[in-house]
């Protein structure tokens, strides 16, 4: 089996040669589009969270609407940061 590919191989040679340049152009045409990020986000995961309370400062405000998302994450696996 292997004697009759090194045949073939050796007997048509333009033909090997073709079906090597199409494949190198076919696996170039489909490396094109492929999205790649140079500079991944490395920035961990966080919560934004908007209220409506207008009469106070922001330092007033935050400890009544982060409360209970912190204690909510205390004790999670993973947890990298917590403000």
């Amino acid at each position: 089996m292997l004697n009759r590919i090194i045949d073939f191989s050796l007997a048509y040679r333009w033909l090997v040669l073709l079906g090597v340049v199409a494949l190198l152009g076919v696996g170039g045409y489909a490396l094109f589009p492929i999205p790649v990020e140079a500079f991944p986000n490395l920035t961990n995961n966080q919560l934004g969270i908007g209220t409506a309370e207008q009469p106070r400062k922001p330092e007033e405000t935050e400890p009544l609407g982060t409360y209970r998302p912190e204690r909510g994450r205390r004790g999670r696996p993973k947890k990298e940061e917590g403000r």
